[in-house]
């Protein structure tokens, strides 16, 4: 999936995360996204693996936000 976290003044981080790399691997389900207190996070932009994207409001983005599948 890649997510994309959209900023206050517009600004974007997108990163991806992805099930694993290599024969019998997993990668982590956690992605951390470093967000400077005076520029917060508004919502969270997620492509999912189908093709389907889903938008999610980040009320509070100094806390953790869980976002799951449909």
């Amino acid at each position: 999936s890649r997510i994309t976290a959209r900023m206050k003044d517009g600004r974007t981080q997108t990163a991806e995360v992805n099930a694993g790399h290599g024969y019998l691997s997993q990668s982590t389900p956690v992605l951390t996204v470093a967000v400077p207190t005076a520029n917060p996070v508004e919502e969270i932009l997620v492509h999912w693996p189908d093709g389907t994207h889903s938008t999610h409001a980040a009320e509070d983005s100094r806390k953790l936000v869980i976002v799951k599948p449909k």
